[in-house]
């Protein structure tokens, strides 16, 4: 089945969210995290989408900042 591009974003927003309320993590960490849920549902053939490249990739900058500065 294809999924528009809203549509995937939707998926990933409703994946971050969950991880982070419901596995209480930080929103880098669900944001993270989510993309790696999102990967398995979606597959690899499927291209992410700019909005969610872009937050993945603020996010994982966020965390390599937090562990370099012990926070």
């Amino acid at each position: 089945m294809e999924r528009t591009e809203a549509e995937l974003i939707e998926m990933y927003d409703e994946l971050a969210g969950i991880r982070e309320f419901d596995g209480n993590m930080t929103r880098p960490e669900a944001e993270a995290a989510a993309y790696q849920d999102w990967r398995k549902i979606v597959g690899p053939r499927v291209s992410a989408p700019k909005a969610i490249q872009e937050v993945v990739t603020k996010a994982r900058k966020e965390l390599a900042r937090a562990n370099a500065t012990g926070l």
